[in-house]
């Protein structure tokens, strides 16, 4: 018989891997360390109640008050029992597992009305979700009440596509002082909410287009029906007068219908856009769009007005995929003044940089776009994207993003596809791009990283050095435990911990690694040891951690069979022993 873990054990213990965890990621966990019910019981997030249980009985063997004698041993297994208890009553209750599933231990706070019944996971799942929802849309609507945007139009064509006469100088700077802004758009928005579910707000916008220009006044009343049900209706203040009206409509958690109405004149029936879309896969949704257009019922619309710009009805259908890496939108559209094919494709390089690529196949002709997205500061981003088409040309367009602020500056290069032109206009702010945030922003990331680990730990330093001491003292209970567990398994040539290390392996700091050979010696059962993943070793009763904010490792040196075995795992990486892969073929 094989002494080794069997397979079917081994691939339970590691259901969950996790992937490797980004700046952003590390950044975003530098909390007060918190215990981890599942880390606590050592189970994975997938266990079935039977192996919480099965787990509980263990813990309750070493852990329970009643099974020591010794005052000072009784107080430290009292002191752990109870933070096992805790977490054994959340994970067994369907409700209270739900809530610390998808909110941790804040989750288990909310409240519901009176008589809220639940018929299943889901829609308890749903109501959660709508009131963290309500509660987050609060927060934003109070501190975000000003949004603007700025869209400068250059020409820069005289410079990359100048046609020489007897009359123009061909000099290159003669050729930059004929470049110039063209267009200047820009857009302001204030809101306010007048009611707990109503919202006023005002927009003004500008236009400046070859030294002539105008601009308008917005109100808008935006009202929320409820969870699933919004809509806002505006109307300018100058001319030219429109009315628009908007309804969204969520029939489901997986689909939702949009109507979107717009009134320019009284001499026409207003035209409107519906559009539907419904959850078609884990990632994956798909709509249909239909708009209008300019119609006529009976003799109520037939006299346009010539100076109207008139709009023809189209049906569109497509599919949108978001995954963790990587989303993309399809879209198929047939109408009478304007057919065409689009595919969108967005790639996350790291978790602050994009790139982007997009074609674009209509009756008016092609059109290629490729640019990417940085960010350059915490919810600061810049970003590029050039697009060329016939008949359109060469436009490189560059933004910056900011919270309630949007800068864009179209910069058309030439009028006409010039593909040395195109070419040029990606390679340049994509290298210099690429260059920058190799050079400068990832070390500045990570230095603000490292510097806010500092300064956390310092903060934190009673707390950590409090769990430190907590876990030395559950470290002298289980020395007895774990005692009998050794010879226990030398006996039979079982499993033996020879020497196990957490933490960072740095010669430079020694202090950042603490000796775990006791509590995973006292985890040890019938010759096994399985540490479930997806969650930090540090919860495991007789663990603290000895670097806060680094990524640390477990280094385990162990006896199966009187032969070596060795074997590191990261933090949040599941564990399985003994395993022929850790076996050590020289010793």
């Amino acid at each position: 018989m094989d002494p080794y873990l069997p397979s079917e054990e081994a691939q339970l213990a590691f259901e969950e891997e996790p992937e490797e965890v980004d700046l952003n990621e590390l950044e975003q966990s530098l909390q007060v360390p918190k215990e981890d019910f599942y880390g606590v019981l050592n189970v994975t997030r997938r266990a079935t109640e039977e192996e919480i249980k099965d787990s509980y009985r263990k813990l309750c063997r070493t852990f329970h008050p009643d099974k020591h004698t010794d005052p000072e041993l009784q107080q430290i297994a009292q002191s752990r029992f109870q933070i096992i208890q805790k977490a054994y009553e959340v994970l067994t209750d369907p409700t209270k597992r739900a809530s610390y599933d998808n909110y941790g231990e804040e989750g288990l706070r909310y409240t519901f009305e009176p008589g809220t019944n639940f018929n299943d996971r889901k829609e308890m799942e749903e109501e959660q979700e709508k009131l963290k929802r309500k509660k987050r849309e609060e927060e934003i609507e109070s501190l975000i009440k000003v949004k603007s945007e700025i869209s400068v139009q250059a020409n820069a064509t005289p410079l990359f596509a100048f046609q020489p006469s007897p009359f123009n100088d061909p000099s290159l700077l003669s050729r930059f002082k004929q470049c110039g802004v063209s267009q200047l758009y820009m857009k302001h928005t204030l809101q306010t909410n007048i009611f707990e579910q109503t919202q006023a707000g005002v927009t003004a916008t500008m236009l400046s287009r070859n030294s002539f220009g105008g601009g308008n006044l917005t109100g808008t009343l935006r009202h929320t029906f409820s969870g699933a049900c919004w809509g806002e209706i505006s109307t300018t203040v100058l001319n030219p007068r429109v009315l628009q009206g908007r309804l969204f409509y969520n029939l489901s958690p997986d689909s939702f219908i949009d109507i979107h109405t717009v009134a320019q004149t009284t001499k026409i029936p207003p035209s409107f856009s519906f559009t539907a879309g419904q959850r078609v896969g884990a990632t994956s949704t798909g709509y249909v769009a239909f708009k209008s257009g300019q119609y006529s019922l009976g003799p109520w619309g037939r006299q346009i007005d010539q100076m109207m710009r008139r709009e023809y009805s189209s049906f569109a259908i497509g599919l949108a995929n978001r995954a963790e890496k990587s989303e993309y939108n399809t879209e198929l559209q047939m109408g009478l003044s304007d057919s065409h094919l689009t595919f969108d494709y967005t790639y996350t390089l790291n978790p602050s940089s994009k790139l982007n690529a997009a074609l674009v196949l209509s009756t008016g002709g092609l059109n290629v776009v490729v640019g990417g997205d940085s960010e350059v500061h915490p919810q600061h981003k810049v970003g590029f994207s050039v697009e060329s088409g016939i008949p359109s040309g060469v436009t490189l367009k560059l933004r910056y993003t900011r919270p309630n602020q949007q800068i864009f500056v179209p910069i058309m290069m030439t009028p006409v596809l010039n593909l040395r032109v195109a070419l040029l206009s990606i390679m340049v702010p994509l290298s210099a791009g690429y260059a920058i945030d190799k050079l400068y922003l990832q070390a500045k990331r990570k230095k603000e990283v490292e510097e806010k680990i500092k300064n956390l730990r310092e903060y934190h330093g009673a707390y950590l050095s409090a769990r430190k001491r907590d876990a030395l003292r559950v470290v002298s209970l289980l020395q007895k435990a774990a005692a009998e567990k050794t010879q226990e398994e030398e006996a039979k040539n079982g499993l033996v911990i020879v020497k196990a290390l957490y933490g960072i392996f740095d010669k430079e700091h020694p202090e950042y690694v603490a000796d775990v050979t006791v509590p995973l010696q006292a985890l040890v059962h019938e010759s096994q040891l399985i540490i479930a993943g997806g969650h930090s070793k540090s919860n495991i009763s007789g663990f603290y951690d000895p670097c806060f904010g680094s990524r640390k490792q477990l280094k385990i040196l162990y006896k199966f069979n009187r032969r070596m075995h060795s074997v590191v795992v990261a933090d949040t990486s599941p564990l399985a022993c003994p395993l022929r892969a850790h076996l050590i073929h020289d010793a």
